[in-house]
């Protein structure tokens, strides 16, 4: 904890108070829970920082110490999660009473789009080789695709 900057630290300290409020949440709302499931590897936060800011290969493997295979897995899984934090939608949580009459939680508005920006942007600066994912990051192309009429599809 103490090798991570000062916005990790900030990072770190936010993500374990969800944690925290995760459980409550279940608690409260009488589903399982269990805080041992709830984990927060530090480990790699310095070698996933310096492969998004730029480090070359040779430097990320230094940096984390695994074998190469391991270390496109683990930065290969963490490009996975950024862009689906990317894509999360700006809605209204739900509030833990909306059977009670109450709706949308005014609360919270969801992931920002700030913070979506920041995951779809760290996402494309992880996505060089030998990390790059073989799948399109843009959804651009699955929309257009939509709008072809049936007889050209079969073409």
């Amino acid at each position: 904890f103490e090798q991570l900057t000062n916005g990790q630290k900030e990072a770190v300290q936010s993500a374990l108070e969800v944690s925290e409020r995760l459980v409550e949440v279940q608690k409260e709302c009488g589903t399982k829970y269990s805080s041992t499931n709830i984990e927060l590897d530090l480990s790699t936060a310095k070698v996933v920082t310096a492969w998004a800011s730029g480090c070359s290969w040779s430097d990320a493997l230094k940096l984390s110490g695994l074998a190469p295979g391991d270390l496109v897995r683990m930065l290969g899984r963490v490009m996975d999660a950024l862009r689906q934090f990317g894509k999360l939608p700006y809605n209204p949580v739900r509030s833990s009473s909306f059977g009670e009459g109450k709706g949308v939680f005014d609360g919270s508005l969801g992931l920002g789009t700030d913070l979506r920006n920041l995951c779809r942007d760290a996402a494309t600066s992880m996505d060089r080789y030998p990390v790059k994912d073989p799948l399109p990051f843009e959804t651009d192309d699955l929309e257009t695709e939509e709008g072809i009429p049936e007889d050209e599809e079969e073409k």
